[in-house]
């Protein structure tokens, strides 16, 4: 019995083995970095409310409350950096500027006295990216403002012909965002509340349908239209139209598989990113330690960081020579060490009489 158990673990192993070592061939996403132009990169908001079948304003009557403008970075995967065919994009940190100080303050203000309607304070205009404002005269009045906020941009594999390529349906999520609001009303009764904006999702329907990879002397830029909407669906639902536009130096930089953090290395510290989200599923990104582009983060993406481990700038053929892959090493020990443990654990496997015994 004890042989049997013995082997069927060392099978068991084997075809994990086989498993992570077929993984290593699938493809692995090379990932090219642009950096947003704030100038070019303006997001404008409309915000509907529901319950009134209405629409909301700016705070300020330059309109300066409902656009911003966003930094940070988009992380592309092209089949080719110097004359690409298609493109993926995998994700961006867009960072929402601050347009000036708006309604409600950070918290939503107060609800006032809570036995009387019609009351509720805003407080302080504080920094936000937006701010929205509603007066429906005897009605009530809604202050609104959205801050902090960071958008995704995500799409499938796409296109590229003539330097255009399809920019209908990209996904927008939002990692980073909270949105305050204060009700003064006394139909409908007073708030002042704070909601997460994280578990907002959105689907770009542009009216300008393709978004361009423009190749030009020693510089790239990436435009991506955008018209989606988020809250679809609640008493409020705000709709964001303009594009993000990033650009970067040509010839592109490549970022080898498995450098979580970007840094153009590939070490111990992409090793920890992965090792942290290791069982995210559907969600899963480059910087979460997603190697393959397929939103989670398995042993796919630990085989795909093994083999370019060790990886640095300048040198992304490094460990090529006779010595074995280095995810083969990491497999070997991983097996190795596996079936030393399940062999110095083997007897634990036997019949004990006194573990169940009837005294």
């Amino acid at each position: 019995m004890r042989s049997i158990v013995r082997r069927s673990i060392f099978l068991l192993f084997v075809v994990v083995g086989v498993i992570l070592l077929h993984s290593s061939a699938v493809i692995q996403a090379e990932v090219y970095m642009f950096t947003l132009d704030p100038a070019q990169s303006v997001l404008t908001s409309e915000m509907y409310l529901v319950p009134v079948n209405d629409f909301a304003i700016a705070q300020d009557t330059q309109n300066t409350s409902i656009s911003t403008s966003f930094s940070g970075t988009i992380a592309v995967e092209l089949n080719d950096s110097m004359n690409p065919t298609t493109i993926q994009i995998l994700w961006s940190n867009a960072l929402a500027a601050v347009s000036g100080n708006w309604l409600p303050e950070v918290g939503g203000g107060t609800e006032g006295n809570p036995d009387i309607d019609g009351d509720a304070d805003p407080g302080q205009p504080a920094p936000a990216a937006y701010g929205w404002y509603y007066d429906a005269g005897y009605v009530g009045k809604v202050y609104s403002a959205a801050r902090d906020i960071v958008l995704s941009v995500e799409s499938d594999s796409r296109i590229l012909s003539g330097n255009l390529y399809d920019a209908l349906q990209l996904s927008i999520s939002v990692p980073q965002g909270v949105y305050h609001a204060n009700v003064s009303s006394s139909f409908f009764g007073d708030d002042a509340s704070t909601d997460d904006l994280t578990d907002e999702v959105g689907v770009s329907i542009p009216d300008v349908m393709d978004g361009s990879f423009l190749i030009a002397g020693d510089q790239v830029t990436l435009t991506i239209p955008l018209n989606f909407v988020l809250g679809e669906g609640s008493d409020v639902e705000v709709t964001f139209t303009g594009e993000l536009v990033g650009r970067a130096p040509y010839p592109l930089a490549v970022f080898p598989p498995g450098d979580f953090d970007l840094d153009a290395d590939v070490d111990g510290a992409d090793f920890l990113i992965w090792q942290k989200n290791f069982g995210l599923t559907g969600t899963g990104q480059i910087g979460t330690g997603d190697a393959n582009g397929d939103n989670a983060v398995d042993g796919v993406d630990l085989s795909i960081w093994a083999t370019n481990f060790g990886t640095v700038p300048g040198n992304s053929t490094a460990g090529i020579a006779a010595t074995p892959e280095p995810n083969a090493i990491a497999i070997a020990l991983f097996l190795g060490l596996t079936l030393i443990s399940a062999r110095r654990f083997m007897p634990s496997f036997a019949p004990r009489k006194h573990l169940f015994s009837v005294s």
